[in-house]
């Protein structure tokens, strides 16, 4: 696969992006990994980390993992919950006309990303202070934000504006205009999946939009994974690490054979 986006190295932007196969090993630990209770941009980081076998040619390290753009990250999420099969699927939606519940079906492999700008990981921004430029943000900026803690939306705007100029901005302020050219400006030149599709209520007829969450995927619980391991070593007698080492397409033909009352031959 390619990013959207990618990370430069040394002019170049190194695109290329390879997860895991889908073992049983993999979806436990996705699964553990999903039940701790942290920051969603640290969460993101984790599972990525874990996921991806390899990431622009390298290993993935944390450290690189928040090196992706906020909308490489998003994008990696979705692609991800494609290739462990949790793709499809039906959301509830409420018609802002009639109030109405209605039922709206998801692909999320059908979902269009839009292409980072031809400066892209930087834009060039005209601010009071003059012409700046800055990269657009990623996972690492995400994390910092978050330790911000209580900070006003107004603090994280300048917080992330620093974290993002390409010269140092200590020292000089930046006008509530400057921070508005900077958010625009950086999320114009950002790679973007959309997060939200076109729906019709079936009740009036009424158009309106649907959220999609780009990390919503991650369903599979640490139960799920163990029930069908304890099932397979039941039936067959294997051990564990040999069950999790099963790719999931084999593993789940034979919990069907399982349940089905069949066996392995």
């Amino acid at each position: 696969m390619r990013l959207p986006g990618g990370i430069l190295r040394e002019g170049v932007l190194q695109r290329d992006v390879r997860f895991r196969p889908v073992t049983g090993a993999l979806d436990l630990e996705l699964a553990e990994l999903s039940a701790v209770d942290r920051p969603l941009p640290t969460q993101v980081t984790a599972i990525l980390q874990v996921a991806l076998e390899s990431l622009a040619g390298e290993p993935p390290s944390a450290e690189r993992v928040r090196e992706l753009c906020v909308g490489d990250r998003q994008w990696l999420m979705r692609r991800l919950g494609v290739h462990l099969g949790l793709a499809a699927s039906w959301l509830t939606a409420r018609c802002p006309d009639c109030d109405e519940p209605f039922d709206v079906f998801v692909d999320p492999d059908a979902l269009p990303a839009r292409s980072p700008s031809a400066g892209f990981p930087f834009a060039e921004i005209e601010t009071s202070l003059g012409a700046r430029r800055f990269r657009v943000p990623n996972g690492g900026d995400q994390e910092a934000l978050e330790d911000l803690g209580a900070a006003s939306e107004d603090e994280a705007y300048v917080a992330l504006a620093r974290r993002c100029a390409v010269e140092p901005l200590d020292g000089h302020g930046l006008s509530a205009e400057d921070l508005e050219a900077i958010d625009e400006a950086l999320e114009a030149a950002s790679p973007e999946v959309a997060q939200e599709i076109g729906a019709t209520c079936p009740s009036c007829g009424s158009t309106s939009s649907v959220s999609v969450d780009p990390y919503a995927f991650l369903s599979t619980t640490t139960a799920a994974v163990l029930s069908a391991v304890h099932t397979l070593a039941s039936a067959y007698g294997w051990s564990e690490a040999e069950i999790l080492a099963l790719p999931r397409v084999r593993r789940d033909l034979y919990m069907e054979m399982v349940s089905a009352g069949g066996d392995a031959s």
